[in-house]
């Protein structure tokens, strides 16, 4: 902080006579206001803080503000919470790509199981061996329509299983393409922006006679970006048109005639025939 100096008037302007102070036998002093001295230490940090505002660093000789550096340093802090963001994303994807690999194994490994026993159920419900111990042994009969009830079962227990493991893996996969999505389009921050591009990418698929179904069958950030890349450019082009067609549809500019005034002949010249 910058010192504040007071400054004597009395001594540098009015001169004081000794006469007058051996008379009184007092001497005047001058007092100093204590608001002027608040004053002058409130104007000393305003300049201060007003220098401190305007401070200046030299980079590789160049001048530059402490506010610019201070926008570099919330850039850069941005640009690695993005980064870490999408490399932990990234990584889930990979780990949700390896336990796909096992979970389609498994689906494999379980399909091959429901065949089998379909074809086993069908060889058993068609046996006319059955129809024959309806009427000969229905103990027996009893017993095999049992077993074929029980393999009836399982193979709807093992239907059911394998459509549970596809909508949890589903499930998975579009949470992750969700965070990818938003990652890569950082203006989604806003609700508002982000509803108007999903209005727009819903609009464009319909009008593209894409069903909303199969659209959502995909999952794909990339196909997401792409879709709403393409969706824009559509509107950019509506929009030009319609720029266009207003500007044909613009009236002409009729210029208006400015009328000279003619001077009045007078008798003598319209006799005489002057021009």
């Amino acid at each position: 902080m910058r010192p504040i100096m007071a400054t004597n008037n009395a001594n540098e302007s009015t001169e004081v006579d000794n006469t007058d102070v051996e008379d009184t036998g007092t001497q005047e002093t001058e007092v100093i206001d204590a608001g002027d001295t608040a004053t002058g230490d409130e104007s000393g940090v305003e300049d201060n803080e007003s220098a401190e505002s305007e401070l200046v660093y030299d980079i590789d000789g160049e001048e530059v503000s402490a506010s610019t550096v201070l926008e570099w340093k919330k850039g850069n802090l941005r640009q690695a919470d993005y980064t870490k963001k999408t490399q932990v994303t990234a990584d889930t994807r990979r780990e949700l790509d390896a336990e796909k690999i096992e979970i389609n194994a498994l689906k494999t490994s379980l399909n091959e199981s429901i065949s089998k026993l379909e074809e086993a159920l069908n060889a058993d419900s068609n046996d006319s061996e059955l129809e024959e111990l309806r009427t000969s042994d229905t103990g027996e009969y009893l017993k095999r329509k049992e077993q074929i009830e029980n393999k009836s079962r399982l193979v709807q227990e093992n239907r059911d299983k394998a459509v549970r493991q596809q909508q949890e893996e589903d499930a998975k996969l579009l949470e992750v393409e969700r965070q990818l999505l938003t990652d890569a389009l950082p203006a989604w921050q806003d609700p508002k922006q982000k509803k108007a591009d999903l209005t727009l990418i819903e609009t464009y698929v319909k009008d593209s006679d894409f069903s909303q179904e199969d659209f959502n069958k995909l999952g794909s950030h990339k196909l997401m970006i792409t879709t709403l890349k393409a969706a824009k450019f559509d509107e950019l082009q509506r929009n030009k048109e319609d720029i266009d067609k207003q500007v044909q549809k613009a009236p002409n500019v009729i210029k208006a005639r400015v009328k000279t005034k003619t001077k009045a002949k007078s008798s003598a010249d319209l006799f005489y025939g002057k021009a």
